[in-house]
């Protein structure tokens, strides 16, 4: 099997069972175009956290992550309006489709009658 590195246009050959090894391998360690940064933030994707298993992007969990955060950090809802937000999100995740500031109004509020429903229910 014959794979191109797109960048510099080196020829890699590899066994069947090898898989994108050696293509993966040629960018982190031996690829001349690709520059060094890049290599450091391939390598870092590649990375695991000790006891997690591979990571699936749940659109849903980061939502109610950026109400707690919003929250918390009392950020105003225009922010999420700001030109260089949406951008910003698609190179954390480039899948998850960015959100303005109604949607974000919207889900803090509706996570606050959450909360404010579930004291009623402890009371």
């Amino acid at each position: 099997m014959k794979d191109v590195c797109k960048n510099c246009g080196t020829k890699l050959t590899s066994k069947r069972n090898s898989g994108t090894n050696r293509l993966r391998n040629h960018v982190v360690d031996t690829c001349p175009k690709i520059p060094i940064e890049d290599q450091k933030r391939f390598i870092a994707t590649m990375r695991k956290r000790a006891g997690e298993g591979s990571f699936v992007f749940d659109p849903r969990k980061t939502r109610e992550c950026m109400v707690k955060w919003c929250i918390s950090a009392e950020v105003a809802f225009n922010k999420f309006d700001d030109p260089f937000f949406s951008p910003w999100m698609e190179s954390l995740q480039p899948s998850f489709s960015g959100v303005g500031r109604q949607t974000m109004r919207n889900d803090c509020i509706a996570s606050f009658k959450m909360m404010r429903q579930e004291l009623r229910n402890e009371l």
